[in-house]
This record gives structure tokens, C-alpha cells and sequence, in this order.
């Protein structure tokens, strides 16, 4: 395997889809485990959830947006989404590496 040569090649690369998958289901399970009836914030999740985008292609698309600083979303999700998004690129270059 070679190394990549742009943050586009690891963007379009199927290990980055594989590890953000991980992290979604991470995050789902966790809070799939928070007891009913416990009154919690709404967070960068409920908002992405709601919109139907609370999975890896389009958390990809919204991560290209925000670092293109072409997006109107909230300051607390472009965060999540570029934390998590983030995390999974060092993977996926320490993956080859």
C-alpha cells in the first residue's frame, strides 16, 4: 500500500468510511444505553440525526464544507463533525503507515 498524497485521497479512501462507521456506532450505542426519562441537552448528534445525517458519506460531504468554510451549520456541530472526522483521517493514515 502506498502512502496517500492529499487529505482528497484519504477522504475518498474506504478505510476513512470504515472507522467514522465505527465511531457512529460507538456514539449510537452509548447513547442508545442513557436511561429513559433522563432529560439530556440536545447535541450536534440530535441535530445530525433529525436531518437524516448521522452517517459517514454525509458527515464527509459537511466535513469538506466546513474545512471549504462553506456551511451555515451551528458552531457546537461543525466541532463534532470535524473531531470525529478528524479522528478517523489519523487512523486511516496510521493505518498504512
Amino acid at each position: 500500500m502506498s502512502k496517500f498524497n492529499n487529505i482528497e485521497e484519504v477522504l475518498k479512501d474506504e478505510r476513512l468510511t470504515h472507522f467514522l462507521d465505527k465511531r457512529i456506532s460507538h456514539i449510537s450505542f452509548k447513547r442508545s444505553h442513557i436511561p429513559e426519562g433522563t432529560r439530556l441537552k440536545r447535541s450536534p448528534v440530535d441535530f445530525l440525526e433529525e436531518r437524516g445525517w448521522f452517517n459517514s458519506k454525509d458527515l464527509i460531504s459537511l466535513y469538506i464544507g466546513i474545512v471549504g468554510k462553506k456551511t451555515n451549520l451551528p458552531s457546537a456541530v461543525r466541532e463534532f463533525i470535524t473531531e470525529i472526522v478528524r479522528q478517523s483521517i489519523i487512523e486511516t493514515i496510521n493505518e498504512i503507515q
